[in-house]
């Protein structure tokens, strides 16, 4: 699971108005309502749901604080992870840049991050279609995942936001029993307004 997360976190892109270079200052926190102004979208989590510090971020990503504060600004940005009590369901927010070129589109790109996931050796994964989502004015894309680890199974969505070379990506990790509550959280999903005014 922690090789898994890892691999993802290496692996994800974007378009939008001017190109402007991403920073962690670009989402924001409101109560329990996360707002990524770059990408045009806030989320509003459950009063039950706490925030994971760094420890807790680094622990489950396998890593040490030190790794994941270096990670951070490099190869991702890892805005947050927030659960309730039990740790289930996950979500985590994080932020890659990836350099398109001529002949590699975001489809491209989409295409290639599906191939991986069908190739990770260490978790078998049924992948589902790319699913083009609006909720809420809100564009994105969904990757629907079933992770399989021995006799463990769980399901993981991605949910992935594009604007110029970054690509936000909402995972969401969840055991079946818990597929309304999630839906509930994704479709809180809401327009925001961002600084260079489109949509």
């Amino acid at each position: 699971m922690k090789k898994l997360l890892l691999v993802l976190v290496l692996a994800v892109a974007l378009f939008g108005c001017d190109e402007e270079e991403y920073s962690s200052q670009t989402g924001y926190w409101y109560d329990n309502t996360f707002v990524s102004e770059y990408f045009h979208f806030s989320i509003t989590y459950p009063e039950n749901y706490t925030q994971y510090d760094e420890k807790k971020m680094a622990q489950v990503l396998g890593m040490t604080v030190n790794e994941l504060q270096e990670l951070n600004g490099q190869v991702a940005f890892y805005e947050h992870m927030i659960a309730p009590e039990l740790d289930s369901p996950l979500f985590q927010f994080y932020v890659e840049k990836y350099r398109f070129t001529i002949g590699v589109t975001y489809d491209d790109f989409l295409n290639d991050l599906v191939a991986q996931l069908n190739a990770e050796k260490d978790t078998y994964y049924a992948v589902g279609m790319i699913q083009d989502l609006t909720i809420n004015e809100v564009k994105f894309k969904k990757i629907p995942l079933i992770a399989y680890a021995g006799y463990f199974m769980l399901k993981q969505d991605l949910y992935l936001f594009q604007r110029d070379s970054y690509v936000g990506t909402l995972m969401v990790t969840y055991t079946d029993i818990m597929a309304q509550e999630v839906d509930d959280i994704i479709q809180t999903i809401v327009y925001a307004n961002a600084k260079c005014g489109t949509k």
